[in-house]
């Protein structure tokens, strides 16, 4: 499940719920991948991703993605395969909870990939609407790096730099530098157009908006 964008403003919304063995109704449902998606649930009652009933390494892979929900961005009941994760919500509070209930009581805090950020995934504009990241976001170049898909949803080829963007979208090159001490521009698409970091020194940055040519 890859490079989908998930965007509803209903009060309740849920991007992936998957069950483990505890589940006999609905579930197991092993094998669940999701990779390279990026979501923005406004709903104060939305929920990204819900792995329960005996979730397991061997039921969810969650890497790579960008998961923005109001209420849950991630809950999970025991263990799973999880890396190179963005999570946020509007108050900058993302509920983000791997736990495994163990037995005769208490409970085992299971915590997240050094890989993953609890941070703001800095999209360009979701009112436009366009989530590309900005290029100082947190997401460029901070993918999994073994993850192969050559495009993304905007069907801009993967990777743009070193490593594939966290999300569904890639960050885009500029053209040229602006000379050899500054990092490459990098540009945000968006019907066309983007905002390009031009040039990063010590206490200043210069953007411009740039006509990007067709992929």
């Amino acid at each position: 499940f890859s490079y989908n964008l998930f965007t509803p403003t209903i009060a309740h919304s849920f991007f992936i719920i998957t069950r483990g063995a505890g589940d006999t109704t609905f579930g197991p449902v092993p094998g669940t991948i999701v990779e390279h998606n990026t979501t923005y649930q406004t709903g104060a009652g939305s929920q990204a991703v819900v792995c329960g009933s005996g979730c397991t390494s061997s039921m969810l892979t969650l890497r790579s993605n960008i998961l923005w929900a109001e209420d849950k961005a991630l809950y999970a009941d025991d263990r799973l395969v999880e890396s190179h994760n963005i999570y946020w919500n509007s108050a900058g509070l993302p509920f983000v909870q791997i736990e495994k209930r163990l037995t005769g009581g208490g409970v085992q805090v299971i915590p997240l990939s050094s890989t993953s950020k609890l941070a703001d995934p800095r999209f360009t504009n979701p009112a436009t609407p366009n989530f590309t990241p900005r290029s100082n976001s947190p997401a460029v170049n901070a993918g999994h790096g073994a993850i192969a898909f050559p495009h993304d949803l905007a069907l801009t080829p993967v990777p743009q730099g070193g490593i594939p963007d966290v999300g569904g979208f890639e960050v885009k090159p500029c053209p040229g530098r602006l000379g050899r001490d500054r990092a490459p521009a990098r540009a945000l698409v968006g019907a066309g157009y983007g905002w390009c970091t031009l040039g990063v020194w010590p206490g200043r940055t210069s953007t411009s908006m740039t006509r990007l040519a067709p992929s």
